[in-house]
């Protein structure tokens, strides 16, 4: 999947986990709920708070306004009236006056717009206060109620015995089903409508922001008043984050339309799960034993692994000692089990110890009175535990039985022991005796209850703002992210996930798909259950960072190695697609580059492999600075970032490049290479922050000379540094690219001539990053030409690749070969590679075989250098290895022969296919689209293919060498022919071009040509018409003539009605024959009367009509005789058959004999008897 907005657009998925944990009804749903409650009734006070503020630095620029006044009219009159003329000195008083009455103005009008308000401000506050906060709490308290009913309804149905009517429980269960139905719509309703007053009140807070100063008259002119550079600064970064502003608002307008579908569908999806079974048997747990409640181990359900869901534990209360049934939040997960459970203020979640499977014995309990119970026993202790229904009975046991068989055939040491909870503040709390068998008051390992005290001490103490929207917020949100700077975590479920993911990590469940976990699907096998404590930060490691790092942990837990490390940390703003715009929070490491995007609550994680990218560069603009991040592939990342210094960050992700790629060479150690990139990055994260204090210097200072220095650094040198930061490449392990008089990056690796000869050269009006898809693309078939001797070009119709392998030096490698072939065609390795800039990439044949037994190889370097973004050159060299330079001179001419005749047919299919995408106005785009992507696999272990291939010998016969010239001579047979019809094609455009010159006058000879061969027309007509006239009279006259008749009209029917009606004897009466023609759709015809019309006179014309009419009716005589006789042998079996059916009903059923039937009968025996002398 290619991640980014590049052009192959891609969808990212992103998961409603609120809906999901609102869906189930989960702890940490509950949990949640309450917090944000909570949070919302502080925020309210704080906008009334703000508000009141607010009103008071209105009063106070009022204020200032009528000191304005005031000490306009005290000070005006000293130097304007006439008693000043005898009083004050004009000479130096009076001036003093004046400027200072001057500058006091000044100052005043800038304090009043420093404390500026809109008051349109107010009244939006107002609307808040007053329209959404109470929606908020009406929607709050209904919610409260339909789960109080809820829980109330589903105690009672679950305290239903055993001997309870059948019938009953079912009716009980469709009741419950039914406030469930209204439960979950009001749970989804609430949070999605929490969602929608966070961006209210977002959106609130950036319009209260953007009230005040930023928003004064002429406050523009004041902040680019270099007498102010730090108000200069929050100004421009205030106008860049309300462009940010804008962009989110428009993306989080289409996604909270795509959340409300996600919310209708997850609604349908939960009520129709939740659904009750309509079969008495399924309400019955009398026919259940300890054998029977489990599903069969052939099903589905015998499958799964893993599941998380509400269960009543039987327990006694711990003052009172009075038994009831508490509810808890059961899992079972990766060989462990447990329980999560809402704190005791209901604003977060609580776990209990983790059990390994084994240590359990799981089975149907029978002996309670309640429906559906099971029975957990372990050394320790024994838990009765009830589920709603059958269903969910077998499944938890099923589950447990098919994870321990696992556990046990895998011989896993996670499963026969116990995990504590590290952290005080998440150990479940006990509220019921049974509870304290499910914690660990005190640790018998010392080491470990000091790590303990330290982890509980440590984290009590510390509490910072997170950098990011977490998926979940509860009480102890900020804490479970906090949790994962000294402890490991993995991926079984506990309170530090359940704290900031949900019961479950819903980011690795749903977004990271199998392409890219391999990333770190490793790493998380070899988790551990149970938390440890680690010491994995450096003392280099910055403070700054930590909190980023262990934000990056709890988004992706066990996911993310141990000693991996964040090195860069920043925000923006990603595009995907045309249709989401995604603001996203990255995080960069030595490894990968991890994505995490909240957004409306919908989630999505991404991680990408280092070994995807080339290279990062950033362009600056208006409101806000573009990264581009270009893979191997030739797509491209592009985000925008609003807040800090792009060029920064991609100083920063160039640098760990670079790094990586010299340490994977040099074989570094993980803690070296991790402190050297920490190092690397401090210093450019500094050197950027003093340029930043050098150019506020600067503006400071504006008057100072270039050449002035501040501690030490030339500020125009701070200035240039600043311009030229942000202008990146990508530097290969042992290229160091200087400033002053390097060669560029062609100049660097073009081969030299004393090796590689050049072939052909040319140039294309095409970017170089286009041309490179063009000739390497998945999809394109231009290098095809030039490979090596195996067989003629023609031949080649399809070929075979392996995928590209791509090393840790970020050279890609390949095996290309014919598919008749009985060897590899060539190797083909891309070794330098910068954006649209410079590629280079060779072509090696196998070990060649050549007439007179001479080995060697043909080398192939094909060099792409850009000019510039519309152009690019192309150019090819060779090179032959040379074994017996005796005989080799010769051989070598016939190569290079060869060649060329290839890179004519190369050079050809090259300009077709640049002429293909030479009109569109994206042709990287284009052909990216057309020609495909680069799509590798990273490895630095050759394939068996390319082992292969250095162990092949080809050998080239004289035979195939004609073949090659054979090839030649026809390439130049059809460039001859091509060259005729350009030539035909020439000529005639010429005389076309001739005759739109004079199509004036060519048009009226036209028409005169046309009138001409009209009316010579007209005159062979009449011409060949008297003709045959006088032909016909002479045969009159000449030839003998034979009667032939004539028939009139009057005489047809006779001819065309076949007679039919001496068949019966009566055929008016007969009820036989009435029958058969209603069968055989023969009812007989009557003659009509024809009326005689006057003799006419016959003419010529008409005697041959009657002719041919007679010819005609001869025929349908002649078919009319064939019908009657095929209607004579249908009616006559007819009759013997309806004569036989009478006898059978007469005989066999005298009482169906009826008067109607006997009448029937009698016909057909008087047909029968009609018949008789023709049947004889």
């Amino acid at each position: 999947m290619p991640h980014g907005h590049s052009t192959n657009e891609s969808l990212i998925r992103l998961v409603a986990v609120g809906l999901k944990e609102a869906s189930t009804d989960s702890p940490c749903f509950r949990a949640s709920i309450r917090y944000v409650d909570s949070a919302i009734s502080v925020f309210t006070h704080s906008l009334r708070e703000m508000a009141d503020l607010l009103q008071r630095y209105t009063e106070i620029s009022n204020e200032i306004q009528s000191l304005e006044e005031d000490f306009n009219i005290l000070f005006d009159p000293i130097t304007k009236s006439d008693f000043s003329n005898e009083l004050v000195n004009k000479d130096i008083a009076a001036h003093c006056i004046e400027s200072t009455a001057t500058g006091t103005n000044v100052t005043l009008r800038l304090a009043r717009s420093v404390l500026y308000v809109d008051p349109e401000i107010f009244n939006k506050l107002q609307l808040f206060l007053e329209t959404d906060i109470p929606q908020y709490l009406s929607l709050r308290e209904q919610f409260q109620t339909i789960q109080q009913k809820y829980d109330t309804l589903r105690g009672n149905y679950l305290d239903l015995p055993k001997a309870n009517d059948l019938v009953k429980s079912r009716e009980d269960a469709l009741q419950l089903y039914e406030i469930r139905k209204q439960y979950i719509h009001v749970s989804l309703t609430l949070w999605t409508t929490i969602k929608r007053l966070e961006i209210h009140l977002s959106s609130l807070l950036v319009e209260v922001c953007g009230s005040l100063w930023p928003s004064a008259p002429g406050m523009s002119g004041v902040a680019k008043n270099s007498a102010f550079p730090g108000l200069s600064a929050a100004y421009n970064s205030m106008a860049r984050l309300k462009e940010c502003f804008l962009i989110q608002a428009a993306s989080f307008k289409k996604l909270l339309s795509d959340l409300s579908k996600v919310k209708a569908a997850t609604e349908k999806g939960v009520t129709d799960l939740f659904s009750p079974s309509t079969e008495l048997s399924d309400y019955d747990a009398a026919a259940l034993n300890r054998k029977t409640a489990f599903y069969d181990k052939g099903s589905k359900e015998a499958q799964q692994l893993e599941k998380h869901g509400w269960v009543f534990m039987k327990a006694t209360f711990l003052n009172t000692h009075r038994p009831i049934w508490i509810q808890r939040w059961l899992f079972v997960k990766g060989d462990v089990f447990g329980f999560l459970s809402v704190s005791a203020n209901g604003q977060y979640v609580e776990q209990s110890d983790c059990f390994g499977v084994s240590l359990a014995d799981v089975e149907y309990f029978p002996d309670e009175d309640r429906k559906f119970c099971f029975e957990i026993k372990t050394q320790q202790f024994k838990l009765v535990l009830q589920v709603e229904t059958l269903a969910e009975l077998k499944s938890w046991l099923t589950v447990f039985r098919t994870v321990k068989d696992k556990a046990l055939k895998t011989s896993s040491k996670y499963a026969s022991a116990r995990y504590e909870c590290l952290i005080d503040r998440f150990m479940l709390t006990p509220v019921v005796e049974e509870d304290y068998n499910l914690v660990s008051t005190h640790s018998n390992n010392p080491q470990r209850e000091k790590f303990n005290t330290l982890i509980n001490s440590h984290l009590s103490r510390v509490y910072p703002g997170l950098s990011i929207n977490p998926p979940i917020v509860t009480q102890t949100t900020t804490l479970s992210v906090l949790s994962h700077l000294y402890l490991s975590s993995g991926d079984i479920p506990g309170a530090p996930t359940a704290n900031f993911w949900g019961f479950v990590n819903w980011g690795l469940y749903y977004v990271i798909n199998t392409s890219v976990k391999p990333i770190s699907s490793d790493v998380s096998q070899l988790c551990s259950p149970e938390p440890e404590f680690v010491l994995r930060y450096p003392k280099s490691y910055p403070d700054a960072l930590k909190l980023a790092d262990a934000e990056l942990r709890a988004l992706f837990e066990g996911h993310i190695k141990p000693d991996e490390l964040t090195l860069i940390h920043f925000k923006c703003s990603w595009s995907p697609n045309v249709s989401q715009e995604l603001f996203c929070n990255v995080y960069i490491t030595s490894d990968a580059f991890y994505i995490y995007t909240n957004n409306c609550g919908l989630i999505s994680v991404l991680p990408i492999s280092f070994t995807n990218f080339l290279h990062c560069k950033a362009i600056r603009k208006s409101h806000y600075d573009l990264i581009r991040i270009y893979l191997v592939s030739g797509l491209s990342i592009k985000m925008r970032m609003f807040i800090g210094s792009a060029e920064e960050i991609c100083k920063k992700i160039n640098f760990v490049l670079v790094q990586r790629r010299c340490a994977e060479n040099k074989d570094k150690d993980v803690m070296d290479m991790n402190s050297e990139l920490l190092n690397g990055v401090r210093k450019i994260a500094e050197s950027y922050s003093q340029v930043s204090r050098l150019s506020l210097a600067r503006i400071a200072k504006h008057k100072t000379e270039n050449g002035t220095t501040v501690n030490g650094i030339s500020l125009k040198d701070a200035a240039d540094t600043s311009a030229d930061i942000g202008i990146s490449t990508v530097v290969s392990p042992g290229q160091d690219r200087g400033k002053n008089g390097e060669k560029s990056l062609g100049d660097e690796y073009r081969p030299s001539s004393s090796n590689y000869e050049l072939l052909w050269q040319k140039d294309f009006p095409l970017p170089a990053k286009a041309l490179f898809h063009i000739l390497l693309g998945d999809k394109s078939s231009s290098l095809e030409s030039l490979l090596s001797l195996s067989h003629p070009v023609k031949k080649y119709t399809s070929m075979q690749y392996t995928p590209w392998r791509c090393d840790s030096r970020q050279v890609l490698t390949r095996i290309v070969w014919a598919p008749k072939g009985d060897l590899m065609g060539t190797l083909q390795r891309v070794e330098k590679m910068a954006n649209n800039d410079y590629y280079l990439f060779t072509q090696t044949s196998p070990k060649l075989r050549i007439m007179f037994g001479i080995l060697r190889r043909i080398l192939l370097r094909i060099e792409i250098t850009g000019h510039g973004s519309h152009n690019c050159t192309v150019a090819v060299y060779y090179n032959l290895e040379r074994r017996n330079k005796k005989v080799g001179y010769f051989v070598g001419l016939l190569l290079r022969r060869v060649l060329l005749y290839r890179v004519e047919e190369f050079c050809k299919r090259v300009s077709n296919f640049a002429d293909s995408i030479s009109g569109d106005s994206h042709k990287i785009a284009s052909s990216i689209r057309k020609f495909g992507v680069i799509t590798k696999y990273d490895s630095d272990k050759k394939s068996k293919e390319e082992i292969l291939f250095n162990k092949q010998v080809k050998y080239i016969s004289f035979k195939l060498f004609c073949a090659y010239y054979l090839e030649r001579v026809s390439f130049k047979a059809r460039q001859a022919i091509r060259g005729l019809a350009h030539i035909i094609f020439s000529f005639f455009a010429f005389v076309s071009g001739i005759l739109k010159v004079e199509r004036f006058w060519i048009m009226l000879l036209g028409i005169s040509l046309l009138f001409n061969l009209f009316l010579i027309g007209k005159t062979g007509f009449s011409y060949w018409q008297e003709r045959d006239i006088q032909k016909y009279m002479e045969s009159l006259t000449n030839e003998p003539s034979y009667i032939q008749r004539a028939i009139s009209l009057s005489e047809m029917n006779e001819i065309i009605d076949a007679p039919t009606t001496e068949m019966s004897y009566n055929a008016n009466e007969s009820l036989c024959f009435s029958q058969f023609a209603k069968m055989a759709t023969t009812a007989p015809t009557f003659e009509m009367g024809h009326q005689k019309s006057e003799t006419l006179p016959v003419s010529t014309n008409l005697f041959e009509l009657r002719v041919r009419r007679n010819d005609l009716l001869t025929e349908i005589k002649a078919l009319n005789d064939l019908e009657q006789s095929y209607i004579h042998k249908q009616w006559r079996n007819w009759v013997l058959k309806e004569t036989t059916y009478c006898e059978q009903i007469k005989n066999s059923i005298p009482t169906k004999y009826d008067e109607q039937i006997r009448v029937y009968c009698e016909s057909v025996d008087k047909e029968r008897t009609h018949m008789s002398p023709n049947l004889l």
